[in-house]
């Protein structure tokens, strides 16, 4: 058997990280690109199949991929049970078009397993990122000795995010892992556990104002996602009021997500202007010319698209989806409505358009809220927070 290469700290994540990844990967990925940087050597595990860990799992086909199967498969026959990081070192991704810059990765080691019998790694600490994964490390502690950890970043046993999987994101919860959260509710669901908590970031020398706030008119940006917490249809039923408000076209509506254009309803179609996955750069162009930013989520865990656009100077309208909270203030850096209301956000955004003084209130308000949210300061939070639990001294040195 060949020797195990040894880790202070393991990540566990779902499929591989191929196209753009979400904002869960992306927390994870700059992570464990600070903690190598900090001589606290960590590795990154994808997992090959997810539901070979649970004893009744459900494939959801109402949950949408948007092709991401397709290019899954293909990647399994290229990388099957082996070490994948040449896969980003050598921006291989660029073949299939994408332009996330994977970079982050350079200096962190990424394994793809498809089953526990597989694994060649020694690690310290594991930390499942999604109740997928708490499965598998559920059983790698069976035969490791690791210290179990538990990154919760959202409610993943509501109903609107896991689908009918919810009942197992909710089973994972009562493994016996210390979890680590990032929201105040998450904090108060699990607080006779005693969690660890900390708060994500932005990346705030990248996501700046770049276009003078007073330039940029009526100009609304809201998101539109697949997946049921992120609140299409009320992003899609607000849309519909702005349009039917709006008769002599003072209004410009943009939007961005993983829906194909073709998926949008006809009425709004050719309206608005519709961006399919935009990479970073495409966003902070987008956040720079809007300035209001809708977020219609039922259930976040932290958001990070408000914060990246209150960063580049939007006026923010949010539902109250568990984790705005953590830095929206209502009136005072943002306007709150409850979650599944499309007639609030309509009529808060109408407010904002209407209302100069106001939104230039909650937009400057807005930037010195970002400057506490940096990845700088996510990554020393996350040190800070795991150290006592390394069994090396000398990691804890860093």
């Amino acid at each position: 058997m060949n020797e195990k290469n040894n880790y202070y700290v393991t990540f566990v994540l779902p499929v591989p990280s191929i196209p753009y990844p979400d904002g869960g990967y992306k927390i994870v990925h700059q992570i464990a690109h600070n903690l190598n940087v900090s001589a606290i050597k960590t590795v990154i595990i994808f997992l090959k199949n997810v539901s070979i860990y649970l004893p009744n799992y459900k494939e959801d086909k109402s949950m949408k991929k948007n092709g991401k199967g397709i290019i899954k498969k293909g990647f399994d026959v290229v990388f099957n049970d082996r070490r994948i990081e040449i896969f980003y070192r050598l921006r291989l991704y660029r073949f299939l078009g994408i332009d996330y810059d994977y970079s982050i990765l350079d200096n962190v080691d990424c394994y793809y397993y498809n089953g526990i019998e597989n694994v060649n790694i020694k690690t310290d600490l594991i930390i499942a990122t999604a109740w997928e994964t708490a499965y598998f490390v559920n059983e790698f502690i069976k035969n490791y000795k690791s210290k179990p950890f538990y990154l919760i970043q959202n409610s993943e046993d509501e109903p609107s995010f896991s689908g009918i999987n919810s009942k197992n994101a909710e089973e994972t919860y009562h493994f016996n892992f210390k979890k680590i959260v990032i929201n105040r509710k998450l904090y108060n669901r699990f607080k006779n556990e005693v969690p660890l908590f900390f708060h994500v970031g932005i990346d705030t020398d990248f996501f700046k104002i770049k276009k003078d706030i007073n330039k940029r008119g009526n100009v609304v940006l809201i998101p539109l996602r697949q997946n049921l917490s992120k609140g299409a249809k009320y992003a899609i039923e607000c849309t519909r009021k702005l349009l039917a408000y709006d008769s002599k076209g003072d209004i410009k509506i943009l939007m961005f997500g993983d829906y194909k254009i073709n998926e949008i309803p006809e009425d709004i179609r050719e309206k608005i202007e519709y961006h399919y996955l935009p990479t970073n750069k495409q966003l902070l162009q987008l956040y720079n010319k809007a300035s209001i930013f809708v977020l219609p989520s039922l259930v976040e865990g932290m958001p990070l698209p408000p914060l990246e656009a209150m960063a580049c100077g939007c006026a923010v309208v949010v539902t109250d989806n568990g984790g705005i909270n953590e830095y929206i203030i209502d009136e005072i850096n943002g306007l709150i409505c409850p979650i599944a209301d499309a007639e609030c956000l309509f009529n808060k955004v109408l407010y904002l358009l209407n209302n100069k003084q106001k939104r230039e209130e909650l937009v400057k308000n807005s930037i010195e809220t970002t400057k506490q949210f940096s990845y700088q300061q996510m990554n020393k939070d996350f040190i800070n927070l795991i150290k006592p639990y390394l069994e090396d001294n000398s990691a804890k040195d860093h």
